[in-house]
């Protein structure tokens, strides 16, 4: 009987620890996924933008510019974008993984820069949150958002302390 508990503890151990090497490599899986998205965007390179998408009618991406949904709106975001934009460097400034299980969420910063077709230069610091989902098989974005901090509202004068 002893014998059986000490087994079935080390079985126990074993599969524990298995989860959290797994869990382990997905994360840096898709952390080098967000290297390989970065790479990509900086030679406009669309289908390699896309390459981690979900394929689906049902894929949700919400940027600045607007919501997308779907595979197909997003890629024709993304062709339009280069048609009226040139980047100069984007980079993923600050990077957080999490992983439970056939779900993972990634958020962090990032820093665009760029220039519109006959305009002026552009810095556009970020922030971005994802959602990745294992889906036959594979690691896909299933919801990805994306937005630009609002600069903070004008402050109003104090018109109390005038009374």
């Amino acid at each position: 009987m002893k014998l059986f508990v000490v087994m079935a503890a080390t079985a126990v151990l074993v599969v524990g620890c298995a989860k959290v090497e797994d869990s382990a490599a997905i994360k840096r899986s898709l952390e080098e996924k967000v290297g390989q998205f970065a790479d990509a965007f900086n030679k406009q390179d669309i289908q390699g933008l896309m390459a981690d998408y979900w394929n689906s009618s049902d894929l949700a991406v919400y940027y600045p510019d607007g919501n997308y949904i779907g595979y197909d709106a997003l890629k024709q975001s993304w062709q339009a974008f280069f048609q009226n934009v040139s980047v100069k460097k984007f980079a993923v400034t600050e990077l957080h993984t999490e992983v439970e299980n056939n779900t993972a969420y990634q958020w962090g910063m990032y820093d665009l820069s760029m220039q519109p077709k006959g305009g002026g230069g552009i810095s556009a610091p970020g922030r971005f949150t994802q959602v990745w989902r294992k889906l036959n098989g594979k690691w896909v974005i299933v919801i990805d958002h994306a937005s630009v901090p609002l600069p903070p509202p004008p402050m109003q004068e104090d018109t109390s302390m005038h009374k």
